[in-house]
């Protein structure tokens, strides 16, 4: 997340990806952003209460395009960060049209997610 204003109800994410295919940041409705803290809420991120974007954050999110056909994020989902060691990294010949898997371990995902 690039920028997230609560009190004026929008922000921007930027992304290397989109802003090659649009020239520009992406945008973040207000609604969209309340939907991410609410799942972030259920899911057992950030505690009980739910926590708003905030500069920084790491997302998830899906682009769909304006009416005026600028791009605007949506299903945005919140992504924890873990320290760990990677014990198996992902094919070299990895594509975004291809699912590949890697190996982490960390001691911070046991408590967390209740795996190692």
């Amino acid at each position: 997340v690039k920028s997230y204003n609560e009190r004026r109800g929008f922000g921007f994410v930027a992304c290397e990806q989109t802003a090659l295919r649009f020239g520009r940041d992406v945008y973040i409705a207000k609604a969209e952003a309340q939907l991410a803290a609410a799942a972030d809420c259920a899911g057992g991120i950030g505690g009980h209460q739910a926590q708003s974007l905030a500069e920084e954050d790491l997302i998830l999110f899906r682009v769909r395009l304006s009416v005026e056909g600028y791009p605007q994020a949506e299903q945005i989902r919140r992504v924890r960060k873990f320290v760990g060691t990677v014990m198996q990294p992902p094919p070299l010949d990895a594509t975004q049209d291809v699912v590949t898997v890697g190996r982490v371990v960390s001691d911070e995902l046991l408590p967390a997610l209740g795996v190692r």
